[in-house]
Parts: structure tokens; C-alpha cells; sequence
């Protein structure tokens, strides 16, 4: 069945947003096929937690890093095309690496990673 939406707003972070109520009283997978880990002896869903890898360097880092570059790109802090523009950001985040030390596991910024 169909339903119009959310119980409540999932997007609320306030301190007494409704969807907190509901944390922990289900587990957050299928209990028709559970994933293989949760079957492991000892296995306990309190020593299960988020790691940076896929929350931040996969997630919200990765959108918050291209939103940035984006906006920067709209604001003209490269100049030309945008293929132009995604050249000079990434020559500015080369450049960046180098002063620091660092080797960036990328090549380039592409227009679907960005935008």
C-alpha cells in the first residue's frame, strides 16, 4: 500500500524531531534477509557503527567538497568553459596537495563528480 509520505519529517535535526523516538526499536536492515554479519555469533547491533570511509570520504564530505567546488565555478573563481573551469579548480586542489605534501588519489575533477 501506497502511503503519502514520511510519519514525520526526516530532514527535522531538531532536538525533538519525531523520527528519534523510533531509533533502535527495529533493527535498520531486512529481517527477511538479513545481512551475513548480523548472523555471526556475537554479532550485536550496538557494536556495529558508522564509519568514516563511507559516511564522509563517500558521503556527505564527497557532496560538501563538490557543492563547494561548484559554487566557486558559478562565482567565476575559474574563468572559461566549464571543462575550463574544472581544469583550473583541479589545478588549484593540485596545487594545494603539493604545498601540504600530499598525493591525491585522483587525476582530475570531471563534471559528473562535480556537478
Amino acid at each position: 500500500m501506497a502511503t503519502k509520505g514520511p510519519p514525520f519529517p526526516y530532514a527535522d535535526l531538531g532536538e525533538q524531531a519525531g523520527w528519534l523516538r523510533t531509533v533502535g526499536l527495529l533493527p535498520y536492515w531486512s529481517l527477511a534477509a538479513p545481512p551475513a554479519l548480523t548472523l555471526a555469533p556475537g554479532f550485536s547491533e550496538d557494536t556495529a557503527r558508522w564509519d568514516v570511509l563511507h559516511c564522509y570520504y563517500l558521503g556527505l564530505g564527497r557532496d560538501a567538497a563538490g557543492s563547494a567546488i561548484a559554487m566557486l565555478m558559478a562565482r567565476g573563481t575559474w574563468p572559461g568553459t566549464v571543462p575550463q573551469q574544472l581544469q583550473g579548480a583541479w589545478n588549484s586542489f593540485l596545487g594545494f596537495c603539493r604545498r601540504r605534501g600530499q598525493l591525491p588519489t585522483m587525476t582530475a575533477f570531471s563534471r559528473r563528480l562535480i556537478l
